[in-house]
């Protein structure tokens, strides 16, 4: 009976969302799944090279898509720099700590390293989904100039 009655208030809530707060929620949910399936198809160990070479990608659309926030409404715009900060923050210490093994250490690959890479992966891919979302169902009011007023 109680799992029926917090379903039907979920139910509730997801009806009175606004298309942003859906979007936002299945962009979660979908991350949270990406995460699993990522953690599963990685290796134990992924090389401080490929690590590096793949961070240096996602830190460079990350720098793009930040510069873009300028282009999503006022209110959605303060989340959407937060996680882009945040994940722009997290590919900087990834790449700069698997340079560092590779180079100074001499490590091949390094266990915190990987799953520090595979956090990096995950953040990337809310801040894509955050940033897609606050430009496809922004939550402000759209304003439209009509001719003639």
């Amino acid at each position: 009976m109680k799992i029926r009655d917090k379903l039907r208030k979920l139910r509730k809530s997801w009806d009175h969302a606004t298309p942003y707060q859906r979007g936002l929620s299945i962009v979660l949910i979908g991350n949270l799944a990406l995460y699993a399936y990522v953690i599963s198809q990685f290796p134990d160990y992924i090389s401080d090279q490929v690590i590096y070479s793949i961070g240096s990608v996602l830190l460079n659309v990350e720098g793009f898509l930040l510069a873009l926030t300028s282009q999503i409404h006022q209110s959605e715009r303060k989340f959407a720099v937060v996680v882009g900060l945040v994940a722009i923050l997290f590919s900087v210490i990834t790449i700069a700590k698997a340079y560092f093994e590779s180079i100074q250490l001499k490590y091949l690959s390094y266990a915190p390293t990987t799953s520090l890479f595979d956090s990096d992966v995950i953040l990337f891919g809310l801040f894509v989904g955050t940033y897609a979302v606050s430009i496809l169902y922004p939550e402000g009011p759209k304003e439209r100039a009509t001719v003639g007023q």
